[in-house]
């Protein structure tokens, strides 16, 4: 005989909302053919790690689960909800007046960071999916090389950190600003490298410039193109990133990607095993093993 349990949340026990009228496990049992039988499992205000003990008390006889859970987990995180929802207006707003050729002189964009520590985020960081991180990247690049004003334009592509890898490059240094120093910096460290990506007419095909640049590179070109004055000592003294660029022989060509839009992947929750946890215990070991500190790691 067929058995139908439902798992989860209010969803499904939600007689405390009915006002009296049939709930959805009264409903059920009203529908299913003759001979079926219908169990509710689901308990109204349930998370995703109370399901685990509603399994425990799965009947032996069940054919058919039905589960409905993470609605309380987000209202765990509700200060997500209550977060500015303005990137994505100001994103379609770059798009149109890239279309248009009348993007300001300097423009800057970034990705959607909300949700990003449940992996709902638009961009690298752990625990998002990098596939929308990279298609927000393409989505970028297509309208600027595909712009009326591409032949005029430099799009500068950088990150922020380095992945945690290793780099065999001991960081250089740089003058110290004022507010650095008062907030602790004491020794001018860049810090490790990180990648750059420099897309224009006037990019070099298959260049790799050797000069050090950093983040403070970019603020240089802006200063040297539309002749501002530094902001601090550490643009001042920063190498210009334009020196990167040819400006002899502009080649106008873009190649084009084809990478998927997504969205990729889903909600990340603490807490929930993930199937991929099997494929980063032997690195956790091998970590181990070479006397990093780790937290916990299966050796032999």
């Amino acid at each position: 005989m067929p058995h139908l349990v439902l798992l989860g949340d209010s969803i499904f026990d939600n007689g405390a909302y009915t006002s009296g009228g049939p709930d959805v496990i009264a409903q059920l049992r009203s529908l299913v053919p003759t001979g079926w039988k219908a169990t509710l499992l689901a308990i109204d205000g349930a998370r995703t790690e109370d399901v685990a003990r509603q399994l425990d008390r799965l009947p032996p006889d069940a054919s058919h689960l039905v589960l409905s859970i993470g609605g309380n987990d987000a209202l765990a995180h509700s200060e997500l909800l209550e977060g500015p929802a303005a990137s994505a207006p100001q994103l379609l707003g770059f798009l149109a007046d890239a279309a248009e050729g009348t993007l300001p002189h300097v423009s800057f964009v970034e990705p959607r960071f909300l949700g990003e520590e449940f992996g709902v985020s638009s961009d690298d960081h752990p625990f998002a999916d990098v596939r929308n991180g990279q298609a927000f990247l393409n989505q970028v690049y297509r309208a600027v090389t595909t712009s009326p004003a591409w032949p005029n334009t430099v799009l500068v592509i950088n990150y922020d950190e380095w992945g945690g890898f290793f780099d065999h490059v001991p960081p250089g240094t740089a003058p110290i600003p004022p507010a650095d120093e008062l907030a602790g910096n004491r020794d001018g460290r860049l810090g490790f490298r990180t990648p750059c990506f420099v897309v224009s007419p006037f990019a070099r095909r298959e260049f790799v410039s050797h000069r050090v640049f950093d983040h403070t590179s970019i603020l240089k070109m802006i200063e040297w193109r539309w002749g501002l004055d530094p902001l601090t000592v550490r643009d001042a003294a920063a190498n210009n990133l334009a020196e990167a660029l040819d400006f002899t022989a502009p080649d106008p060509r873009a190649k084009s990607f084809n990478v998927p839009a997504g969205p990729f992947g889903g909600l990340c929750l603490p807490g929930v095993p993930d199937e991929t946890d099997g494929e980063w215990l032997p690195l956790l070991s091998m970590a181990a093993l070479f006397g990093w500190p780790v937290r916990s790691a299966v050796t032999s």
